[in-house]
C-alpha cells in the first residue's frame, strides 16, 4: 500500500493524525517524566501514565480495526483531563505534591504538548461524527 492510498480517505486523514499526534504527546510527557520523578513520585507516576496511556492509544489506533466508539471516547477524555492538569497547573498551580500552589512556567515542549493533545481531540471528534459507525456494533469499518 502506497502513501496515497492510505491517507486517500478523510477517515484515514483524521486516524493517522490522531496517532502520530497521540504519540507525539507520549514522546513529550517520557522526555519530562525522569524530571517529574525526581521531584515528587506522584508528579513522575502522572508522567508515566500519560506516557504509557498516549502511546498505547497511538498503537491501538493504527492496529485495531474495526475501530470502536469506546476507544475514541477515551482519547478524547483522557487527553482533555491531561490538556486540563495542565491548564491548573499554569493558572492556580499544581493541586497536589510538594510543588502544590506553585504555578509552572509554560515552556516550549510542553506548549507543542498541548498542541498534540488538541489535535488527538479535534481528530478523535471528526471520528466520532463519521456516519460510518455501526449501529449494531458501535465500531468503524476497518
Amino acid at each position: 500500500m502506497d502513501i496515497r492510498s492510505a491517507l486517500g480517505s478523510v477517515h484515514n486523514r483524521w486516524l493517522y493524525t490522531a496517532a502520530v499526534a497521540s504519540a507525539v504527546a507520549g514522546i513529550i510527557h517520557a522526555y519530562y517524566m525522569p524530571e517529574h520523578f525526581d521531584m515528587w513520585i506522584g508528579y513522575g507516576v502522572f508522567f508515566l501514565a500519560a506516557t504509557v496511556c498516549q502511546v498505547l492509544l497511538a498503537l491501538v489506533l493504527l492496529a485495531d480495526r474495526p475501530l470502536h466508539r469506546e476507544v475514541l471516547w477515551a482519547g478524547i477524555l483522557g487527553n482533555a483531563a491531561i490538556f486540563a492538569m495542565w491548564v491548573v497547573a499554569r493558572t492556580i498551580g499544581n493541586p497536589l505534591g510538594p510543588m502544590a500552589g506553585e504555578i509552572e512556567k509554560i515552556g516550549v515542549l510542553d506548549t507543542a504538548c498541548k498542541i498534540a493533545e488538541l489535535t488527538v481531540i479535534i481528530s478523535l471528534a471528526a471520528l466520532l461524527r463519521e456516519d460510518r459507525f455501526s449501529a449494531d456494533t458501535g465500531s468503524l469499518p476497518a
